[in-house]
């Protein structure tokens, strides 16, 4: 809650709904999305792909520290969700792929 009084111009979160009750997920996403409307840049990592798809208007995704890929996200599930884990196997090195 520290980060709602905060007077920034960015603002990073990492993983805000792990582990909480879904009205309280809920609330933080109604929060995030006001903030944004506000005009405050927010930086969400989450590995909650459907919360990524709800808030973010662009995705990036990394690997090694580099962004790999850049989803302009249309809040579309099926679109993101495919996009963005093409990029996610691309990355990762042909090894790791047939090693499964």
């Amino acid at each position: 809650a520290k980060w709602l009084a905060a007077d920034v111009d960015i603002l990073f979160i990492d993983e805000p709904t792990v582990g909480i009750d879904i009205k309280a997920k809920a609330y933080i996403h109604e929060l995030i999305n006001r903030l944004a409307d506000k005009g405050m840049a927010i930086l969400l990592i989450s590995s909650d792909m459907p919360e990524m798809v709800a808030l973010a208007d662009r995705i990036l995704v990394m690997h090694d520290f580099r962004i790999v890929h850049e989803h302009e996200n249309d809040r579309k599930y099926e679109t993101a969700s495919r996009a963005i884990m093409s990029a996610i196997h691309a990355a990762e090195p042909a090894q790791t792929r047939t090693a499964r």
